[in-house]
C-alpha cells in the first residue's frame, strides 16, 4: 500500500515532514527563532528570504527566485504563468 504521508526513519528517530503542526520545536530552535532577523517578504525587507531566493536563482541558472510558503501560492502562481 502507498503511504500518502511523507515520514521518514533515520537512525533512531521519526522525520514527521506531513504539516509543520505536527512539528514541536526544540529549545535549540526556539532560540534560532528569537535570534533570526526577520522583515516583510513582501516588500524585500526580510533578508533571510532574499539570500535563498538570490542562492535558488543562482543555482537554477535563473535571474531571480521566489519564495512561496505554501503549495497554494505555488499553484496560484503556476496557473498564472
Amino acid at each position: 500500500m502507498l503511504n500518502i504521508f511523507y515520514i521518514m526513519k533515520v537512525e533512531k528517530f521519526t522525520i514527521d515532514l506531513r504539516s509543520d503542526t505536527v512539528t514541536r520545536p526544540t529549545a535549540e530552535m526556539r532560540d534560532v527563532m528569537n535570534r533570526a532577523v526577520t522583515g516583510d517578504d513582501v516588500f524585500a525587507e526580510d533578508p533571510e528570504i532574499n539570500e535563498l531566493q538570490s542562492r535558488c536563482a543562482k543555482m537554477f541558472g535563473k535571474e531571480a527566485g521566489l519564495y512561496c510558503p505554501s503549495g497554494g501560492f505555488i499553484k496560484g502562481h503556476e496557473v498564472t504563468t
